[in-house]
């Protein structure tokens, strides 16, 4: 118990005693030369070269589904005034073959026969030329038909879409 009494009186003293002030220390600057700011120039970003941009290459020929015949002119979808000329390669019993020009409506508008040259087993060229007219665009198809030498059906044909105008 006497312990505990000492504790008792050393705490009660501590609370009562005023805290003992402290005067601040004055803090003394002495004034220096300005610091330096050094500038150092940022890279200059290289730009990046934009790639130019590809051309898209207008559609292979048009080939049958037989392979015999393939139209390189005109090209599917093309916007075509007459004259028109029609070219391109087959391998067709003795070279002939069967066109046509026909609209949408199933109208046929004008037809012909061509001749690659030479013919079958080889594969040679045609070129012809097609007129027609027409008072506005106007969707049609070209077809190019082989006929078959066994018994004269139609043995394969080549129709590409185009569009006839008269400009």
């Amino acid at each position: 118990m006497l312990i505990t009494l000492a504790a008792l009186l050393a705490l009660s003293s501590v609370a009562c005693t005023p805290p003992t002030a402290t005067t601040p220390t004055p803090v003394t600057t002495t004034a220096t030369s300005r610091p330096s700011v050094t500038a150092t120039a940022s890279p200059t970003p290289t730009p990046t070269p934009t790639p130019s941009p590809t051309p898209t290459p207008a559609p292979a020929g048009y080939t049958s589904p037989r392979g015999s015949i393939t139209v390189d002119q005109p090209r599917a979808f093309a916007v075509v005034t007459s004259p028109l000329t029609v070219s391109g390669a087959a391998s067709l019993f003795e070279g002939g073959f069967s066109w046509k020009l026909v609209d949408l409506a199933g109208k046929e508008l004008t037809k012909g026969t061509g001749q690659a040259s030479p013919g079958a087993p080889a594969r040679g060229t045609f070129s012809f030329t097609v007129t027609f007219t027409v008072t506005g665009d106007t969707y049609a198809y070209l077809s190019l038909v082989s006929f078959s030498a066994k018994d004269g059906s139609v043995d394969d044909e080549a129709r590409v879409p185009i569009i006839l105008t008269a400009r």
